[in-house]
């Protein structure tokens, strides 16, 4: 090949590759920027228990409640809509007597109109029996439309329960979790964390 045609080789074999370079470039940066990281802000309680009504506190007046609770949410996610709502179990049980009375509808209940994401599972979730947490986690995630508010999901890490169906709950069991045949267990990484319940 001449020493022209050669450099028109080099030229053009660089010209190509500044293109496929344009090319590739445009493309990272079209995935780079549909990949930028999301700010979450995460609202959380634990041990809720039901606590409808506020609790009156001396010297101080009275504190917590629904109402509040949800107040406190709607600023926050109006501050920053990429929030998630959880609680860390025992939203339920040993709850006052407005909740308890009725199997604690009226807490799951206020948990959906104040747009919860997602519930897990706390030792007293479990107090009245495998059958009213079915129906509670039903409750929950009913989208019917009978039921006011945001439907939401139970979350489960490593619990197993053996001899009786609970459905509708998100669980991430390890195949590493002791099986114990009637019984209720529940580990974290193969060491127990709490001790096994009797399935009702």
């Amino acid at each position: 090949m001449p020493i022209d045609g050669m450099r028109q080789s080099r030229v053009l074999c660089a010209l190509l590759l500044a293109l496929v370079l344009a090319l590739v470039s445009s493309t990272v940066s079209a995935t780079a920027a549909a990949r930028q990281p999301v700010e979450i802000q995460v609202l959380n309680v634990s041990d809720w228990h039901g606590q409808l009504d506020p609790i009156a506190v001396t010297n101080v007046g009275n504190v917590g409640g629904a109402a509040v609770l949800a107040a406190y949410f709607k600023q926050h996610r109006a501050e920053n809509p990429n929030a998630l709502t959880l609680t860390s179990g025992d939203a339920v049980g040993a709850t006052s007597p407005i909740s308890s009375f009725f199997q604690d509808e009226p807490t799951i209940r206020a948990m959906r109109l104040m747009g919860f994401d997602a519930d897990t599972l706390g030792n007293h979730n479990f107090d009245a029996g495998i059958g009213r947490l079915q129906s509670q986690i039903d409750l929950a995630g009913d989208t019917t439309g009978a039921v006011p508010g945001k439907p939401f999901t139970y979350l489960s890490a490593d619990l197993r329960i053996m001899d009786q169906v609970l459905a509708g709950y998100v669980s991430t069991s390890s195949p590493l979790i002791p099986t114990i045949q009637g019984r209720i267990e529940c580990t974290r990484s193969g060491a127990a964390v709490c001790p096994a319940i009797t399935a009702p």
